[in-house]
């Protein structure tokens, strides 16, 4: 017995659509064509969504050693919670310097570089290793968010101990007769950062800040100049003092550009 297309004459692929969309058993020519093209638009978006550029990749650190008391730590938070509202595909890696310290430099992993990989002594070649990774999360990122903590007037050493191990010539920069320049080039760099005092620009104490100056500085040799900065000052005058700074600093992220 026949199905509907051939009884209506409809060409063999018109008869296998009929199948697969039996509520135009009864139709015309017209339905089966509207589901074909339906289907054909569908199968288009799932191909363009699968060759889509692979989705934004973000490193979001803390360096505060006051955990989820640091209102630097709160601050990164919100900047990447705004930046993940903006992009709903990001791909987020997390470290917290404080709780889990990369270890400073030290003497035999400078010389590293002078013994083969099979002359190193164990806790070395682990110690190498996790540089390995954390430059690789470094190059591997897109966007930079970094909660700074602010103390004796420079960064936390535990934030120190990071940036050192992304100074590396051939990785983030290389020296040139004109002088070193950066490989590093094209990331974002979103730096939060929470000061007891008032050391922005302009304060009589402006001179003594030396973390956000440092960072600029350091960032921009590896080659980065799209650096964003949010600053809350005056948390150390009291409740009242550290929740308007908060606010305050909060707003400035909500409006944080894509």
């Amino acid at each position: 017995m026949g199905s509907p297309a051939h009884k209506h004459g409809y060409p063999f692929f018109v008869a296998l659509w009929v199948a697969w969309f039996p509520h135009c058993y009864q139709g015309t020519k017209k339905c089966l064509l509207d589901e074909l093209s339906r289907y054909l638009k569908n199968l288009k978006f799932q191909i363009y969504t699968e060759r889509q550029v692979p989705s934004m990749k973000l490193l979001h650190l803390d360096s505060s050693i006051l955990g989820q008391n640091s209102v630097s730590h709160v601050l990164s938070a919100s900047a990447v919670a705004s930046l993940s509202k903006a992009h709903p595909g990001i791909h987020i890696t997390y470290r917290d310097l404080a709780a889990r310290p990369i270890p400073h430099l030290s003497g035999p992993y400078l010389a590293a570089g002078q013994a083969s990989e099979g002359q190193h002594e164990p806790a070395l070649q682990a110690d190498l290793a996790l540089g390995q990774v954390v430059l690789d999360e470094f190059l591997a990122a897109d966007v930079i968010v970094l909660g700074v903590g602010f103390y004796n007037f420079g960064i936390p050493s535990q934030l120190k101990a990071w940036v050192d191990r992304l100074a590396i010539v051939g990785k983030t920069f290389r020296y040139s007769e004109q002088g070193p320049v950066g490989l590093a080039g094209g990331k974002r760099v979103v730096l939060t950062i929470a000061r007891g005092g008032f050391y922005g620009p302009g304060t009589p104490t402006a001179q003594f800040e030396h973390a956000e100056s440092y960072l600029k500085s350091i960032f921009a040799f590896f080659g980065i100049t799209d650096i964003e900065v949010f600053a809350a000052e005056g948390v150390a005058f009291g409740p009242e003092a550290r929740e308007a700074a908060i606010l305050q600093a909060e707003e400035k992220i909500a409006a944080l550009p894509a």
